[in-house]
């Protein structure tokens, strides 16, 4: 009965599409411009900039793509590094990302939505001006004034590292191609599933930020652009008169569809974790009608409100980043060695040709080494940050001789979760297939 439920509440193609797209246009549409013009030099080349990083995008969506047709399990990164045997590497990441990595994020999209849903209200009384009626025309003059796109590559920067950082800002408003992969049994038919929304997800997105470009081009100087982190704001005030008022409603709707797919990810990631036994038991349960992981949403979002007080959260994310894409290009390397092995060809994934994977890892590399480059403190940070992740591992998960009275404690959480939130627990089965399995019957088959 439980089965047919999960079955019944799976992700189909179109709310996938809108998780995608909802995960990726987030707060880089207002604050991403700024910094690609300002690393381009020029208007051409930072309309290039956006439709490159959609490419690249759209690449690393393909390898996990493939990765999630194949192994359609919960976790993302965790799940794939777990099934090829990467377990240390997957579980120090995975404490990385559910007590750090996702919840700052979630820290900084809460603080944001919040600062415009109070500022808002506030910037709506001036909306009933009489003396500003009129205001609302001026888009008809400001929509004539194109002389940024004469000569639109004047000024085009010639250094290799500024192009690179450009990609970089650029990348970063297009990050949340994978959200779906976080939730992978909980996708209807992936092998259509996942493909369609990844690929319109990042095409619909990639319309909107360009178009949005060619709109912030249209009405403001470079001067006027290059001045202001948030382009949005004087783009609304010289375009939409008495309207820029609304501009605040409509960030915090988008803030928000970014925080509910935060949430879906991390949760999802936590009980992976939890399922696997490598996390906390109370982790794994899922209520008995949705088949949604409440405790890991109430965890990931009570790690969430404690990071808040931190208060500049702006250096955790840089080191977060770095994590981010160090996973990312572990999970590449072990699935570019079996794949080269001949051991990743599934029958039920799409499969792809092994350079694209390849491309990818080059991409990870070459981002990571950037970060590297520009602030080598990212770089140990961020590495003491993963060497934490490990320390976690080798302490209380792999000797997995913890005190008794501590899995006394889980087991009641565990009984106290499941009557709290009428839920049961969902663990992954102690003889799942892995890349060993693989290699046998591929030997099998040889």
């Amino acid at each position: 009965m439980f089965e047919s439920k999960k079955e019944g509440h799976k992700m189909g193609v179109i709310s996938a599409v809108a998780y995608t797209v909802g995960d990726i246009v987030g707060s880089g549409i207002f604050v991403s411009p700024t910094a690609i013009l300002k690393y381009s030099g020029s208007v051409g080349l930072s309309l290039i900039i956006w439709a490159a990083t959609a490419l690249i995008s759209l690449i690393g969506a393909l390898c996990y793509i493939e990765l999630g047709t194949a192994i359609r399990r919960k976790g993302n990164d965790f799940a794939y590094l777990s099934y090829f045997r990467w377990r240390p590497v997957a579980t120090a990441f995975l404490y990385v990302s559910i007590l750090l990595s996702y919840p700052s994020t979630m820290s900084i999209q809460s603080i944001t939505l919040g600062e415009y849903i109070v500022t808002g209200p506030l910037m709506f009384l001036n909306f009933f001006s009489l003396g500003k009626m009129a205001a609302p025309f001026q888009i008809l003059v400001t929509i004539c004034y194109t002389h940024n796109f004469h000569d639109s590559f004047h000024g085009t920067t010639h250094k290799p590292g500024d192009v690179v950082l450009a990609l970089y800002s650029g990348l970063f408003a297009y990050n949340g191609w994978d959200v779906l992969n976080f939730g992978g049994d909980e996708i209807k038919d992936p092998k259509r599933t996942l493909p369609i929304a990844a690929i319109a997800g990042i095409s619909i997105s990639a319309v909107l930020y360009i178009s949005m470009n060619i709109a912030y081009f249209s009405v403001l100087s470079l001067d006027e652009f290059k001045g202001h982190d948030a382009v949005a704001v004087i783009f609304a005030e010289k375009t939409l008169g008495n309207f820029q008022y609304a501009m605040p409603f409509l960030i915090a709707i988008m803030m928000m569809g970014s925080l509910n797919t935060g949430i879906f990810a991390c949760s999802r990631y936590a009980m992976a974790g939890a399922a696997n036994r490598v996390a906390p038991s109370p982790l794994a349960v899922a209520d008995t009608s949705f088949f949604s992981p409440r405790m890991a949403v109430l965890f990931e979002v009570l790690v969430a409100v404690g990071l808040s007080f931190i208060g500049d959260l702006d250096n955790i994310i840089s080191y977060m980043s770095f994590a981010i894409w160090s996973q990312r290009l572990l999970t590449q390397t072990a699935f570019i060695y079996y794949k080269w092995k001949g051991y990743c060809d599934w029958d039920s994934a799409i499969n792809l040709p092994i350079i694209v994977p390849i491309l990818f890892w080059c991409i990870c590399l070459a981002l990571l080494t950037v970060s590297v480059w520009k602030d080598f403190y990212v770089a140990i940070y961020g590495l003491s940050i993963i060497a934490g992740g490990f320390v976690v591992y080798f302490l209380f998960v792999f000797p997995n001789t913890l005190p008794r009275f501590v899995h006394q404690i889980e087991e009641k959480l565990m009984v106290i979760t499941q009557c709290i939130f009428i839920a049961m627990p969902i663990f992954a089965p102690p003889d799942s297939e892995d890349i060993y399995s693989r290699r046998k019957e591929f030997k099998t088959k040889l």
